[in-house]
């Protein structure tokens, strides 16, 4: 199993629940970089939601890691042995 996330899902969660809302441009563009195309962890959801909520109003780590777990991590699987593309 496959687990990744996209600047751009990232993106659209901030958008759709109104997250990032005291950070301007430079901040987000900052916390977007930092969204790795390639297989995600815990810690990397952990770090990239306390990025948000630092810059977000009425909203926690957690609730905002739960957002990005199950709106922008997509998750595929493969064979054993076969390589990730």
């Amino acid at each position: 199993m496959v687990q990744r996330f996209s600047a751009e899902a990232v993106e659209d969660v901030c958008r759709r629940n109104k997250l990032f809302t005291l950070g301007d441009n430079t901040d987000f563009s900052e916390m977007l970089a930092e969204v790795s195309s390639s297989e995600v962890s815990t810690e990397e959801i952990f770090n990239i939601a306390k990025m948000i909520a630092r810059f977000s109003v009425g909203w926690n780590v957690l609730d905002i890691m739960y957002l990005i777990a199950n709106d922008a991590v997509f998750t595929s699987f493969r064979k054993q042995g076969e390589e990730v593309a």
